[in-house]
């Protein structure tokens, strides 16, 4: 993809993600701008909803009010009559028969009287019955028992449903006017049955329904027991509102009514708002939950979507097209920059190059052409350069071949040297068929140099009836360390004959002599050395080296350190008030086992040392065998953690067991 190319898609990739979150913002904020207003709305209408249903409902109220004043005072003159009618002899047949044209000519549509027990002497119906203060008995009519008690000279009943005939009937009772008796009243409230459907909550939503955005409306009491309800025609809503006791919608209204506040929120598309039902006094009579249309919203919210996609399509395409003029604008340049440095790369020297552009790319052109006028220059002296430079470069070559000459027959001197030395090294290191001769003691010895001549040294030696061992360690390996390791083998064997086995004196001799002799070598070696005296089991211990290993025959390692038993030798000139002795007891079956740093430095592919740990565990577990078998376990195990890093630094090991 060229330059032009990628301006191109970078201005336009920058365009869209400037523009695509403006526009996404954008419809955001329209959406929630225009369900707040709608649920405003919603929420001022269910308020005004809740004010015209108290109206509502205070119709049929007062209608049934004045109804029931006017039965009292139609029931108060049939009491007078029946009182009069008893004075003047009338029997119970005539005094019915008379208020029986009375109750035609009027609203009451049932009338009875009953005597001083409560029961019922006169009546306009086929039915006759008694009055009875107990309620389980008379549920409607046992409120008439207290005008034959006195406890009342008025009783009005609202009107309900009749038990006999599941007709609606409002009931108003008065004392007896001479004596204590009932006489009730009964009226039909069919014309209250009509009102109420006529003006009525469930008419006061129908109404609402033909004529608003609302979906449905659902009107409840405080004990959630539904007061009136209505579905818009063709609105896909459950016509029952369940309300669960655990249910969320419940726990909204139950919020709506106990905090006296509105609860709005979106559902299936719809606006949900429930609010509380308070009467003119203030008290909270229930809960209206209401859904409201969003189609008006959605529309204008499309109406805002195909606006911002137009908006965007629109800057999208002058994006576009001021992008690729933008490309060209810089590209153009670029690319004559490149023509032209592709000429001078073929030695076309001169190029005109535009440099009339006052911003970056002509500060740019205006540098090319002054680099390519130097590169001119440069070109013309560079030919005599490289003939004075491939001059110097021969004669060099031919020194650098006569060095070559020299190093190889350098090198080949050294290995040879090196490979005397080798050979001389492994000719003085203990044989086999040597340490057989050591009939009290079963030893086996191994040493591997990490070159081709190591610094590790140990030897076994009879000394007038005494076994005396020796290990050490020369820093480093290589020719000086062989050296030194050579000086030592000889000074120890020498050294032991002559002091008669006495390990103080021959380790303070040995380092005179040593340090004597790295003084006039001038070099910074020198080395460790432990030397042991065996003999009738017993192991003197003097010289400062790795730790001495123990192996009891019943399975106990002890690790002895030799610390505090000598001095590196070749340091110091006189180190005899550092020499000390420690003595061992060894049992038939016990062993020692000496080693040098070679194997417990050894460190696998993670970095891990071998450790003297292991390598005490590996002698634990292999104790039973003879000091060969011993020996090749131990160095078995030492290749295994090694794997595939090959061996860094000498490694010598020495094991002995008291047979």
């Amino acid at each position: 993809m060229n330059l032009q190319k990628r301006i191109t898609l970078v201005t336009v990739s920058l365009l869209i993600i400037i523009l695509l979150p403006t526009i996404i913002i954008f419809t955001w904020i329209a959406q929630t701008s225009l369900l707040k207003r709608a649920e405003q709305e919603g929420v001022q209408f269910a308020q005004l909803l809740t004010q015209v249903a108290q109206s509502y409902q205070t119709i049929p109220t007062d209608v049934e009010k004045v109804i029931g004043e006017q039965m009292v005072v139609a029931t108060t003159i049939m009491a007078h009559l029946a009182a009069i009618a008893e004075q003047a002899g009338l029997s119970h047949a005539q005094v019915s028969q008379h208020l029986r044209d009375i109750a035609t000519s009027s609203h009451i549509d049932e009338f009875w009287i009953s005597d001083e027990q409560g029961h019922v002497v006169s009546t306009n119906t086929k039915h006759t019955f008694s009055f009875d203060p107990d309620p389980q008995k008379q549920p409607q009519a046992h409120e008439f028992w207290k005008l034959l008690t006195g406890e009342a000279r008025t009783v009005i009943q609202a009107a309900m449903r009749r038990e006999v005939d599941d007709q609606h009937f409002k009931y108003v009772g008065v004392a007896g006017i001479d004596k204590p008796r009932i006489v009730q009243a009964g009226y039909n409230v069919r014309l209250l049955t009509q009102l109420h459907e006529q003006v009525g909550l469930s008419q006061l939503i129908k109404q609402l329904l033909a004529v608003s955005q609302v979906q449905g409306i659902w009107m409840f009491d405080t004990q959630f027991n539904l007061l009136a309800s209505g579905i818009r025609d063709n609105v896909t809503l459950s016509k029952h509102v369940v309300l669960d006791s655990d249910s969320q919608q419940s726990n909204n209204l139950r919020v709506a009514m106990t905090e006296r506040k509105t609860i709005s929120c979106i559902y299936q598309h719809r606006l949900k708002i429930m609010t509380p039902l308070i009467d003119v006094t203030g008290k909270v009579v229930g809960v209206t939950l209401i859904y409201l249309s969003t189609d008006t919203v959605r529309a204008v919210l499309r109406q805002q979507i195909y606006l911002a996609i137009l908006i965007l399509s629109v800057a999208l395409i002058f994006g576009i097209l001021a992008a690729i003029r933008l490309a060209r604008w810089l590209s153009l340049p670029l690319q004559q920059l490149g023509v032209t440095a592709g000429a001078l790369a073929n030695g076309e020297w001169q190029q005109a190059v535009p440099t009339d552009r006052p911003d970056e790319i002509g500060q740019l052109a205006r540098a090319f052409h002054t680099m390519s006028k130097r590169l001119q220059e440069s070109f013309d002296t560079l030919e005599q350069r490289v003939h004075l430079r491939t001059s110097e470069l021969s004669r060099a070559n031919a020194e650098i071949e006569c060095l070559l000459r020299k190093l190889e027959k350098d090198n080949l001197r050294m290995a040879a040297e090196l490979n005397i030395t080798r050979q001389l090294q492994q000719m003085i290191l203990p044989r086999a068929a040597e340490l057989l001769q050591f009939s009290k003691l079963d030893i086996a010895g191994f040493m591997e140099p990490a070159s081709e001549v190591g610094g590790d040294y140990y030897d076994v030696l009879d000394c007038h009836g005494h076994t005396v061992i020796g290990i050490g360690d020369v820093t480093g390996h290589g020719l000086a360390s062989g050296v030194l390791m050579l000086m030592v083998q000889t000074a120890v064997r020498a050294l032991t004959l002559n002091h008669n086995c006495r390990l103080e004196e021959c380790l303070g001799t040995l380092n005179r002599t040593i340090y004597q002799n790295v003084q006039r070598m001038d070099t910074d070696k020198n080395l460790t050395l432990t030397l042991l005296d065996y003999n009738e089991g017993k192991l003197v211990v003097s010289g400062q080296h790795e730790e001495v290993l123990v192996m009891r025959q019943h399975g106990e390692i002890e690790r002895i350190d030799t610390l505090d038993l000598g001095f590196m030798i070749g340091i110091e000139p006189d180190i005899s008030q550092f020499i000390a002795r420690h003595e061992i007891t060894l049992q038939p079956g016990d062993g020692i086992v000496l080693y040098t740093d070679g194997i417990t430095e050894a460190k696998n592919a993670q970095d891990e040392m071998y450790g003297v740990a292991r390598l005490c565990q590996v002698l634990q577990q292999h104790r039973h065998l003879t000091a060969k078998e011993l020996q090749q376990a131990v160095i078995a195990d030492v290749k295994a953690h090694l794997g595939i890093n090959e061996v860094a630094d000498d490694i010598t090991l020495l094991v002995l067991k008291r047979r």
